[in-house]
């Protein structure tokens, strides 16, 4: 099976070479091909219409131009693709998305930031500042998610500063147009004791839209019994997750010029986690239980948002848009010990876009506003120790962004963005009474502009330059444990350019897409984690980083029936910098974790109206585990490749499909190095994953 594999991937290494001139994006249903080029209202002749994990350009779009047309890297993954993935865990997805990393974070591979920002309906779900890529998964239920807009790097002023990766922006089912009647029951079965199901219902009642969405899952593992210490007493979790999750919408028009959306949505959630193993461990029995930072977390969580739309004057448009979330944690987290948090995020987001006749310019002014609480208590052993943090997180930011066309196929964007943020802690000890309390304000304004310029009916050249602001958390400052918290860590500044390509090549009578771009982007004041001795650590900026790379994406459907699609990513992510703890200079050393190379390549077969099967590889090239790379004695990581294959029959009413997952059996998927116990740590998976389902429409 592995020389079978390395086969497969040899092939796709060549393919690369391809990737890195033409790029586009992977499987659309097949009533989504159409590769039509036309000019449209704003001077630019180019509309990608077949991207294939885009939506129809007309529908994703960032004030107001769609997205391809703009100077920025992105990928929109349209209905069909989430149709027919069914993902559970996010990266079954984003593993598809060039610049995903296998930490946490486009392009930027640190669990300890927040350079992706998720956002619903373009708002924040959360703290701008706490967010992951994956986030999406959690909160919003897959059943409502319309499509799913990725943009790369700093280089809008419409979003957060601190989007240094770049925004994944889920528009629900419903924001845009009054839904049809419908109503959907599925199940799913497979093995790890995985069960599935949910029903939903969509339609209008007097002119009123509605939609509902309830869904419940229960999922085991293959190792499926954790050991973890909860204060000090040692036990056995029985691993999976138990999801139970609903979403409601309600869509009016009050007048022929405006539209309101009212949303909510709840969530039950408790997952389980066996911890990763030490190699050791690991090759004495790979499902044994868990030692390192196993862990288990009940959490509810209450969305409610409001989104209100109005054509104001003869030219102008106003949105506002309004989430409150509250979200209440208790468990045994992976790295802090015990915890019961309770949170409370506020975000409200108002926008004015105005066109002139003028260059068919536009200007679009607007406000960020979010206010969040965090109130977490700590459990000790011993109750005298018990401390609680109270934290409060209030940002206020002003943009504006022009956008016009001075000459014909030449577009431009020019922006800036104020933010103004305050984080406050205290700390209150429960035996004594005694409260320590800190404020820390900063403030930056930043610019962000870009080119496009159409040089053939069908080909597109871009120019991108951005600038990033990402302070340091509350937890980094004040909270963090084993001696990291340092309450004089600056705030990281990124300066981002990056130039790119799309476009159709006529091949054969079909058409060829491509979408490809490359980025470099240099980070000051970068924290880390800096290893002091065996036992303790601290939290310091440790000078400059550079990330660069190169991401394409390709898609060619030679016949009706076959199409093919490759993805690629290219990084080349150094320290610049870099005095270590221990006084070892990192300067030139690779961020781990960093695989130079990840290609994602499928191939769908369409034998009749309906069915499609699809095989999907995923492969890396080998990484450091530590930023230090002399660390481990072992050098550099390889992992196996991932093998997927699904199967889906979706015409009329009936839908089924199968899915198996890994069929390669890869246990190992992200090694890091414990310094520590001096050996590797490795996050397991779940091996071969087999499971089927049906849906129904009526």
């Amino acid at each position: 099976m592995k020389k079978r594999m390395k086969t497969i991937t040899t092939s796709l290494k060549t393919l690369t070479v391809l990737s890195l001139v033409f790029p586009v994006y992977c499987f659309a249903a097949e009533d989504d091909i159409d590769n039509t080029i036309v000019a449209d209202s704003s001077g630019s002749a180019l509309q990608l219409e077949s991207m294939a994990v885009t939506a129809p350009v007309a529908e994703a779009t960032l004030g107001g131009i769609d997205i391809k047309q703009l100077p920025m890297a992105s990928t929109i993954i349209n209905q069909n693709e989430i149709k027919r993935l069914k993902f559970v865990d996010p990266d079954e997805l984003l593993n598809r998305i060039p610049g995903e990393t296998l930490v946490r974070n486009l392009r930027i591979p640190n669990g300890a930031k927040s350079y992706t920002i998720p956002l619903i309906d373009g708002v924040a779900l959360g703290s701008p500042l706490s967010g992951a890529t994956q986030d999406f998964g959690t909160d919003v239920n897959p059943q409502d998610i319309q499509r799913i807009e990725i943009t790369k790097g700093p280089t809008s002023a419409l979003y957060a500063n601190n989007a240094f990766g770049g925004v994944i922006n889920v528009i629900t089912k419903g924001s845009q147009s009054l839904p049809e009647q419908d109503t959907r029951f599925w199940v799913e079965a497979g093995n790890y004791d995985r069960y599935r199901g949910g029903a939903s219902t969509k339609g209008q009642v007097q002119g009123i839209g509605y939609l509902f969405h309830a869904s419940s899952w229960n999922l085991s593992a293959f190792r499926d019994q954790g050991r973890v210490n909860d204060l000090g007493i040692e036990r056995i979790i029985d691993v999976g997750e138990e999801r139970h999750q609903a979403s409601g919408k309600l869509i009016f028009h009050p007048d022929d010029l405006s539209s309101l959306i009212i949303r909510g949505s709840y969530l039950k959630d408790r997952t389980s986690n066996p911890g990763e193993l030490l190699q050791s461990e690991f090759d004495q029995d790979n499902d044994q239980i868990g030692r390192q930072n196993g862990f288990t977390e009940n959490l509810e969580s209450y969305l409610g948002s409001a989104l209100y739309e109005r054509d104001m004057f003869s030219d102008g448009h106003l949105t506002a848009n309004f989430n409150l979330r509250f979200t209440d944690a208790a468990g045994l987290s992976r790295f802090g010990g015990p915890n019961d948090d309770t949170d409370v995020d506020i975000n409200g987001k108002v926008m004015y876009k105005h066109d002139f006749s003028f260059l068919d310019s536009n200007i679009i002014i607007g406000t960020d506003i979010y206010h969040g609480t965090n109130d977490d208590f700590n459990p000790a052993e011993d109750p005298e120790d018990n401390t609680r943090d109270d934290d409060e997180t209030r940002i206020y930011a002003g943009f504006a962004q022009l956008q016009f066309w001075p000459i014909e196929n030449v577009q431009v964007t020019a922006g800036v963005r104020h933010e103004s943020i305050d984080l406050d802690h205290k700390r209150t000890e429960s035996f004594s009474g005694d409260i320590d309390s800190s404020t820390v304000s900063f403030s930056k304004t930043l610019p962000k502009a870009g080119i496009s310029y159409d040089y053939l009916d069908n080909h597109r050249v871009w120019f991108a330059y951005g600038e990033g602001f990402l302070v340091p958390t509350v937890g980094q400052l004040f909270t963090a444990g084993r001696g990291q918290a340092n309450p004089d860590l600056e705030p990281e500044e990124a300066q981002h350019f990056e130039v790119g390509l799309r476009g159709v090549i006529p091949l054969f009578g079909r058409d060829l897409t491509y979408d490809t771009s490359y980025y470099n982007q240099t980070i000051d004041n970068f924290i880390v984690s800096s290893q002091l001795a065996e036992d303790r650590a601290r939290n310091l900026n440790a000078g400059k980083v550079n990330v660069q790379g190169v991401e394409s994406v390709v898609e060619y459907q030679p016949f009706d029936f076959i199409r093919f699609g490759i993805t690629h990513t290219y990084q080349d992510n150094k320290y610049r910098r870099f005095i270590d703890g221990n006084g070892n200079d990192l300067r030139g050393e690779e961020l781990s974790r960093s695989p130079e190379h990840h290609v994602n390549g499928r191939v769908a077969v369409l034998p009749m109206e309906g069915l499609a099967i699809e095989l999907e590889v995923d492969s890396l090239t080998s990484y450091s585990t530590r930023d230090n790379s002399t660390e481990d004695p072992r050098g550099r990581f390889d992992r196996d490749e991932l093998i997927n294959l699904r199967v889906t029959y979706d015409k009329g009413p009936l839908e089924v499909w199968f899915h198996a997952l890994n069929i390669g059996d890869v246990k190992e998927d992200r090694v890091g190095y414990n310094t520590r116990a001096r050996q590797r740590s490795i996050r397991t998976i779940d091996g071969l994953q087999l499971f089927g389902g049906v849906a129904y429409h009526f």
